[in-house]
């Protein structure tokens, strides 16, 4: 039997992102879906909708983020390492603009319970509009909380 949360989980890095997804309100209701998947990072797509957009037509800071937030923690899913944001600094590199956005996370380092996940976002033509250095924390008490939909 397949299970996260406890280590014992034999499903493969597609598999186990491809769960989280499937019981991740967030990432449905914003179309979020992942493009690739490796043992240590993933690449995710999401669709810039009109109301993503501020006032001067480009896509709002705060969705680039949420996309490599949503990335970083498919990558603990798809090592096997359930992980929650702990801190992350974020340059904007160029406004965001295009149909839609795409971020690829990759775990970097591991120490004890925590990881070092570098991340880019990049617009539809390929410009790179955010880069994020993330540290987060193994957590599986986190995931395995009574109204955790991962957890079952």
């Amino acid at each position: 039997m397949s299970d996260l949360l406890t280590g014992n989980d034999d499903r493969s890095p597609r598999e186990r992102v491809q769960h989280q997804i499937d019981h991740d309100a967030a990432v449905q209701w914003l179309g979020i879906e992942f493009l690739e998947v490796t043992e240590t990072g993933v690449t995710v797509r999401m669709p810039v909708r009109d109301e993503m957009r501020n006032g001067f037509g480009i896509v709002h800071g705060g969705f680039p983020y949420l996309l490599a937030d949503t990335a970083f923690a498919f990558s603990g899913t798809a090592s096997g390492t359930p992980m929650v944001t702990h801190q992350s600094n974020t340059t904007y590199t160029a406004p965001a603009r295009g149909e839609f956005l795409e971020a690829t996370s990759s775990i970097q380092h591991r120490y004890g319970r925590n990881v070092i996940c570098e991340v880019t976002v990049r617009d539809e033509d390929g410009t790179v509009v955010a880069y994020l250095s993330m540290h987060g924390v193994i957590s599986k008490k986190v995931a395995s909380t009574d109204n955790s939909k991962l957890a079952k």
